[in-house]
């Protein structure tokens, strides 16, 4: 697959293309702002179009989650429920930057992967395809200078880890732009990480029936 600066469908096109997309069912911590959720539903479905694409579409996702909308600072999401920052939403709608938009969204494509991994590196290697894809190696660049100044929150951190252990790299390498990483390699392993996960998933939940 090319990188690409095309942008995603938008909301409408998406659901078009894509009948069977989960539900998102929004509960607000915060009063409630209907700009904020549509904006927020069509970064998730965003997010369900990439991994449909860069995945396959059998790529499994609940058919239901629930969408905190909260103040706190960060996302962040355990299995079917994801918890969505609204300055954070509020800040992406306010963006006119395409890079920092494109980060924005693959911050969504990284919590949707949770429906499926507990821990970081899958989630980070879909967030980190989602920027290569679109010919934004800069974002390595700027991570690596986040690390290089201690800037990264650790749970990060261990995610770029196991990102680089899957790619068989260092995180230095990992992180340098000038190294040309390959999306198909890196397709590979996210589809074989996932298609091992869901099998474990399948085999407890047949041992548990």
């Amino acid at each position: 697959m090319r990188m690409n600066n095309t942008e995603q469908p938008r909301t409408k096109e998406i659901e078009r293309q894509e009948p069977n997309n989960p539900r998102f069912d929004f509960v607000w911590i915060v009063p409630a702002d209907q700009e904020i959720e549509r904006t927020t539903r069509d970064l998730l479905l965003k997010g369900v179009h990439f991994l449909r694409e860069f995945y396959g579409k059998d790529f499994e996702f609940s058919p239901d989650y629930e969408v905190r909308m909260t103040s706190s600072q960060k996302h962040g999401a355990a299995g079917a429920e994801i918890s969505v920052s609204v300055p954070v939403v509020q800040e992406y709608r306010k963006q006119k930057d395409p890079y920092l938009r494109a980060q924005h969204e693959s911050g969504f494509v990284h919590e949707l992967v949770h429906n499926i991994f507990p821990d970081e590196a899958m989630p980070m290697l879909a967030e980190l395809a989602y920027m290569l894809e679109r010919g934004y190696a800069k974002r390595l660049s700027d991570l690596a200078v986040l690390l290089r100044d201690g800037r990264l929150d650790q749970p990060y951190l261990d995610g770029l880890k196991g990102v680089a252990d899957e790619l068989g790299v260092s995180v230095e390498i990992l992180l340098n732009p000038e190294v040309r990483h390959d999306l198909e390699q890196i397709r590979n392993v996210f589809r074989r990480a996932v298609e091992q996960e869901m099998h474990a998933l399948r085999e407890e939940r047949a041992g548990s029936s």
